[in-house]
């Protein structure tokens, strides 16, 4: 029961560098949230780390704001993990919606620059049915996309920037209880396998829904780029679906599959999100 208030709410984490750290203990953050709620973690430089840069170690009134972080090289002693991870075991009573509930105010996490590189594999690990997470308008590089396992429900994945390269994917759910499903909505995903035309790598996989049911969640106007122009889907035990199959079942309406654009199109995009000056700066000597 959290509804008395005596946690940890409304601290503001911003402007800091914060590297090499967990030199003894290997399952630490920059930033480690439990039993916590309502906080701001912003405008910070995170990185050589050897787990996450930042860790929800549970779900507890929800609220927070992860905004405006530049976060790289975590995970460097580990796996299964995220540069920003969360965990949500079990339920907290708290007052944060206004009333006592079991529900949690959404954690925004928006216009952070997120390198899932070394053991790192989404760019947010929403793990072990993390719920009420709303990631939108970042940048991911070398990152799976969205993620959500054990029954995690309303979040919302949209306006993200994804680059998947290696066998990194768009989104990889699980089961849903209807009325429960996330969203993941006008995303850009470029999976890139380096231009190859042969095996997998001509039509790579691009999601995979656990539970193919349009009560579940239903991707909707993602635009979706490869090598060859060519990607597929998995959808319960359908796999090697193409967007046209998709959309003849009702999933991914307004959805586009085109091939990679050029480097400079793509920064364009990165700098919009991030909000960076569109032109080139350029140095002083």
């Amino acid at each position: 029961d959290g509804t008395g208030g005596a946690q940890p709410r409304f601290c503001r984490v911003e402007s800091n560098v914060m590297s090499n750290l967990g030199l003894y203990e290997k399952q630490s953050s920059a930033w480690g949230q439990n039993k916590a709620c309502q906080n701001t973690i912003r405008n910070n430089v995170m990185f050589h780390l050897p787990r996450a840069a930042i860790n929800f170690n549970d779900g507890l009134g929800g609220g927070n704001l992860v905004e405006g972080n530049v976060i790289f090289d975590t995970c460097r002693e580990s796996g299964d993990h995220g540069p920003i991870n969360s965990w949500d075991r079990m339920p907290f009573l708290t007052d944060t919606t206004g009333s006592p509930s079991f529900a949690a105010l959404p954690t925004h996490t928006r216009h952070n620059l997120i390198w899932a590189n070394y053991g790192a594999s989404q760019g947010f690990d929403n793990d072990d049915g993390s719920s009420f997470y709303y990631t939108h308008h970042n940048v991911f590089y070398q990152s799976d996309g969205f993620k959500m396992d054990y029954g995690g429900h309303s979040s919302r994945f949209y306006d993200n920037l994804v680059y998947a390269d290696g066998r990194k994917s768009c989104y990889g759910t699980g089961s849903f209880l209807e009325g429960q499903a996330d969203t993941f909505v006008n995303n850009t995903c470029i999976v890139a396998r380096g231009g190859s035309a042969n095996g997998d790598d001509a039509a790579p996989s691009l999601g995979h829904m656990y539970q193919c049911s349009i009560k579940g969640m239903n991707p909707t106007y993602n635009r979706y780029y490869t090598d060859t122009g060519n990607g597929t889907f998995a959808c319960g035990n359908q796999e090697g679906l193409t967007l046209q199959s998709m959309q003849q079942q009702g999933f991914e309406l307004g959805s586009t599959v085109s091939t990679i654009p050029s480097t400079d199109t793509i920064l364009k995009w990165a700098r919009n999100i991030l909000k960076m000056p569109s032109q080139k700066v350029q140095a002083i000597v």
